[in-house]
């Protein structure tokens, strides 16, 4: 995001820092911006929802976390997600008849939740970017060299929503770009 002209905003539901992960392995300590309590979607122009396991679980059970996810959904606003992080687009109830990839034990939610779900390694939906993993790649398919230059723009903010273990900004920014070029595409 960063790279490309944006401006990352990281929120979560305590003030304070977030505890980043390699898988299981702990990496980086990032800063809070913003509690999702005070979090405004009028002030973002998309949003990125970190994977991992805890995350998302842990997301997903703070309510001001699930209605601003919500509220991009409701303002049109570009929406990007990563392996386990569509656990707080169920939650939110907003996957009804979109098509979503992720990690591959949240097919039961996300269809019980009435998303199509299907095993691509990137889907993007009406402005809904999903994808199974971070650095999701093969040689048929460089998802990289698809997202260079579609962050939205210089003056862009996007937020990272994040629980109390969130994943590495590298990890999800390649989604955000995606999340802004699906939209732009609209």
């Amino acid at each position: 995001m960063k790279d490309a002209g944006g401006q990352p905003v990281l929120i979560a539901p305590q003030a304070g820092t977030i505890q980043a992960f390699n898988h299981l392995d702990t990496a980086d300590t990032f800063p809070v911006d913003q509690t999702t309590a005070r979090a405004d979607v009028a002030q973002f122009d998309g949003v990125v929802l970190p994977g991992g396991v805890a995350n998302p679980d842990q997301l997903r059970l703070d309510r001001d976390a699930v209605h601003v996810v919500r509220g991009f959904f409701d303002a049109s606003k570009p929406v990007a997600v990563i392996c386990h992080g569509p656990w707080t687009l169920v939650e939110a109830d907003v996957l009804r008849g979109r098509t979503i990839t992720s990690w591959p034990s949240l097919r039961t939610d996300i269809t019980n939740a009435g998303g199509n779900w299907v095993d691509r390694e990137v889907v993007t939906d009406d402005g809904l970017v999903s994808s199974r993993k971070p650095r999701t790649s093969t040689p048929s398919h460089d998802v990289g060299g698809d997202l260079q230059g579609a962050a939205p723009g210089p003056s862009a903010r996007c937020v990272n929503v994040s629980g109390a273990q969130g994943r590495s900004e590298a990890a999800s920014s390649d989604a955000a770009k995606a999340a802004s070029k699906s939209r732009s595409r609209s």
